[in-house]
């Protein structure tokens, strides 16, 4: 850190003015103690002070005697071979995480800015500290002059400073990402991030360069002394400074990281405990199982789920608990436990200088320590600069295999110093990448090939919407209506369909609202009612909604060739509470275990009813993408008639897993408004009063055709699809990139697969569920595709009326869309009363329909969900 720690100085407290004894620049410090100037006034000041006393040629003599001697030379060896080692080491490692980074996309996250800034001012405290003290340390004196000699304190206080506020940086950073992780990307965003780094690298000037040149750190007795020895580099501080810096340099950021690693270690050994229960529930339910003579499932056993979890029983009430034998388990999740391997090795490296810091400043006289011992802390803290590449390369596995890769790219074969050991595994490890990359390379020739020969057809001539079921909720009775009309109707008025919800399970759970659906049991007539048991709640609302689509379409009244027909359905979840339920009657027997359990929380169930309620046998596919699973079904439905393996598709999704154990769930992520007093105001996408979403459920179906398929039998045309985009964000678990890349690549396919200009887009049914990150992320990638065109675009979200269906939100959109373009009328987002920033220079539409008065009416709809999951369609209405 400071330059003060090279040598102890000697403050002399006396009434009478002392010199130092320096005649000349030759110095050394290993045999020589350096008294400072001081008077009776000055007896408080604080000394820390690199200095020298003249030697003479008698002395000259004596250090070579001293350097006959074995024991010293050895030390002396020694000496130089550490401080050249932690030298080397910071410098190649932190230029080997700079490098690594760069080269490895993976490891171009926010968290790895801070940690490629603090590598380069590690190398920088290798360079312009580390150095300069070495030199001095070895030689025994300084070789600079005075000028040089206030660059190097300058320099030494200010990189330093700077490496240690990047840990603090480090540390607030991984504080929001473990215990905010939904909120991680709205606080943590480039534009904050160059703001700390800023920060970072700026601040320390304040108490480095400036107070150094300035001479407010020092006494006057130390001016007076520099001026009478310019060739004596020596570093003296008053108290004030000595506080100052110390606090701005370590123990203000120390006191950080321990906060934020305490709080990280809370939420840490939070998930230890639920992940406990929930070891211990499932080895109670083994040992159930055993008791029961239940061996089919025996297999529980050994399953990582229990297998570090014992069960007993207790002697007294002969109740199942856990042993107390049961294995320990980890106490953190990897990244705390990195942040704390840092947040220790920086303290142990740090702490002892910075004590002896602020005691040999704040007390009087500084010799009270040996000198080996100030140097020794003094290196022990730059080491830390060597240290920090190491610990991501044993901690983090991704940085590992960069480093790895990074290296092999420098040595195509093992490095001529490594060991023989080492260097069989080195060519191991080369060799299986490069296999590894020869397949890949293989297996994408052999994909270029295939694409190459798919018969691709015209999309703006091809698959019609022909008509659209369901509602806002279903195509029974649901959330907004129990009928396409009724539902359109209600979402042209604005009204929120959301509700409490009630049940004794809901009172500790911080959302007790949803958009439910009633009218379960309408099914069509030609499903028996025999059939009901064996169908999620998902799938009868998928037949309920298929139905009035085939009705409304009149696509089986007139003769079809059914294999030529298809179905692309989607589900979101399973329904939570089946699985609950089913799980309490495994506790009690397992005769009470449903036969039609599996069928009823199998994903493609509701695509497979379907088929077989209509007798269809072309495509029968299903998706499932989180909340993009209703979009991304029609979508694969739009490219099966493009690619002509159908003439007709029924498309949509369903979604009905509403319950205590879903809304629970959703609430541990922060993802559900908590409004419950007015549960109409809700779901409320674009206002400023946002505060997470509105868990909703329902089915939306959708008919589409090939064009000519549809005009020969003269079907009613209520829309048209223009195109179809796809992308992964690559980025979070639940949250998109700040920048919105992953959205701006889905629309901009869309648009291009429909071989239209953005230009041509005046409205946009946005996914908007109401969360304050993903809203105004949509909107930044929906400004950054239409730039100057913003203000002609129209932006509205409909979950302000029946809130977020999940899997089955982006057909049931889809819908409202493609009536939007055939009614010119554009659906306005309800509750919207104080448009966000975000939203600037767009035109959203809130409270009431607007008219679209455009001839050609051009649209597109997104979907987003989690997993970085992204679709975007462009409807328009047809002409």
């Amino acid at each position: 850190m400071f330059a003060a720690a090279a040598a102890a100085a000697t403050a002399v407290n006396d009434t009478t003015e002392t010199t130092t004894t320096a005649a000349t620049a030759s110095a050394t410090a290993a045999t020589a103690t350096t008294v400072a100037t001081t008077t009776a006034s000055d007896a408080l000041a604080t000394v820390a002070a690199i200095g020298a006393t003249a030697i003479s040629g008698g002395a000259v003599n004596g250090l070579l005697d001293n350097l006959a001697d074995e024991a010293w030379f050895c030390a002396y060896v020694a000496k130089c071979a550490a401080m050249c080692f932690i030298v080397v080491a910071a410098l190649f490692g932190n230029l080997l995480v700079m490098v690594s980074v760069m080269r490895h996309r993976k490891l171009r996250v926010i968290t790895n800015y801070f940690v490629v800034s603090l590598a380069l001012a590690d190398m920088l405290v290798a360079i312009f500290a580390m150095c300069f003290n070495a030199s001095f340390e070895l030689t025994g004196r300084w070789l600079f002059g005075r000028f040089m000699c206030d660059v190097w304190n300058s320099m030494d206080v200010y990189f330093s400073t700077v490496s240690i506020l990047h840990l603090c940086c480090i540390s607030v950073d991984r504080y929001y990402a473990i215990v905010q992780p939904l909120d991680y990307p709205l606080i943590m965003t480039k534009s904050r991030t160059v703001v700390m780094l800023a920060s970072v690298w700026v601040s320390p000037v304040l108490i480095s360069f400036a107070p150094i040149f300035a001479g407010w750190y020092t006494t006057a007795a130390h001016d007076r002394e520099r001026a009478r020895h310019p060739d004596v580099c020596a570093f003296v501080v008053n108290k004030q400074y000595a506080v100052v810096s110390s606090g701005v340099s370590f123990w203000v950021p120390g006191v950080i990281m321990l906060f934020t690693y305490y709080r990280i270690y809370q939420e840490a050994d939070r998930q230890e405990r639920m992940l406990y229960r929930s070891k211990v529930a499932a080895a109670l339910l083994n040992k159930h199982l055993q008791i029961n003579g239940i061996s089919a499932l025996g297999a529980l056993s050994t399953s990582d789920a229990v297998k570090d979890v014992d069960v007993e029983t207790d002697p007294d009430s002969g109740a199942f608990r856990p042993a107390a034998s049961s294995n320990k388990m980890k106490r953190e999740r990897k990244a705390a436990r990195t942040l704390g391997i840092i947040m220790s090795a920086f303290l142990a490296c740090w702490l002892p200088f910075f004590t002896w810091y602020m005691m040999s400043s704040l007390l009087e006289g500084g010799s009270w320590m040996p000198r080996w011992v100030t140097v020794l802390v003094f290196w022990v803290g730059y080491f830390n600069s060597a240290l920090n590449p190491l610990i991501y390369a044993y901690f983090n596995r991704e940085f590992r295999v960069a480093f790895q890769k990074t290296l092999q790219s420098c040595w195509p074969k093992s490095p001529p110093w490594c060991p023989p050991c080492l260097r069989r595994r080195y060519e191991q490890s080369r060799n299986e990448t490069a296999t590894a990359t020869a397949a890949f390379g293989q297996q994408n020739m052999y994909n270029y090939s295939n694409a190459s020969e798919v018969h691709y057809m015209n999309p703006a001539t091809i698959a019609l919407l022909q008509n659209n079921g369901g509602s806002g909720g279903s195509g029974g009775n649901g959330t907004a209506g129990a009928n396409k009309y009724t539902s359109w109707k209600n979402i042209l008025s604005g009204k929120s369909f959301v509700r409490k919800l009630d049940g004794d399970l809901y009172k500790n759970i911080p959302s007790k609202i949803a958009a439910t659906v009633d009218g379960l049991e309408n099914l069509p007539e030609s499903v028996p009612k025999s059939k009901v048991r064996t169908m999620a709640p998902s799938t009868r609302l998928a037949l309920i909604a298929a139905q009035e689509a085939v009705d409304d379409s009149k696509l089986f009244l007139s003769a079809v060739d059914k294999e030529n027909i298809g179905v692309s359905v989607g589900v979101g979840m399973v329904d939570l509470e089946d699985v609950y339920q089913t799980a309490k009657a495994l506790e009690i027997s397992y005769s009470k275990v449903s036969p039609y359990f599996v069928p009823r929380i199998l994903l493609n169930m509701a695509a497979g009813q379907i088929s077989m309620t209509y007798g269809i046998q072309g495509p029968n596919h299903a998706v499932s993408t989180a909340c993009a699973t209703g979009a991304h079904a029609i979508g694969d439905g739009f490219r099966f008639i493009q690619y002509g393996q159908a003439k007709a598709m029924i498309c949509g999704a369903a979604e009905s897993c509403i319950s205590p154990l879903s809304i629970a769930s959703f609430c541990r992520i922060r993802a559900l408004s908590t409004q419950n007093d007015k549960p109409e105001l809700a779901s409320r996408p674009f206002d400023i009063k946002r505060d997470g979403f509105v868990i909703g459920e329902g089915s939306g179906m959708l008919i589409l055709e090939e064009l000519e398929h549809a005009l020969n039998r003269k079907a009613h045309i209520y829309g048209e699809i223009l195109g179809y985009g796809l992308s992964g964000d690559a980025s979070h678990l639940t949250a998109p990139p700040e920048n919105g890349q992953g959205a701006l690549l889905a629309m901009s396919r869309a648009i291009l697969d429909a071989n239209l200009d953005k230009t041509q887009i005046s409205y946009v049914n946005a996914h908007a569920t109401s969360t304050p990150v993903g809203d105004a992320i949509e909107l930044t990638a929906i400004k950054r595709l239409f730039n100057e065109h913003c203000i002609n675009v129209h932006v509205s979200s409909t979950k302000g009326s029946h809130g977020h269906l999940l899997g089955s939100a982006g057909n049931l959109e889809s819908i409202f869309t493609i009536l939007a373009c055939y009614e010119g009328v554009i659906p306005p987002t309800a509750n919207l009363n104080n448009i966000c920033k975000e939203a600037e220079n767009l035109i959203c539409v809130s409270k009431s329909p607007m008219q679209w008065k455009q001839e050609k009416r051009i649209a597109i709809k997104n979907a987003f969900g989690f997993g970085g999951t992204n679709a975007c369609l462009c409807f328009s209405n047809f002409i």
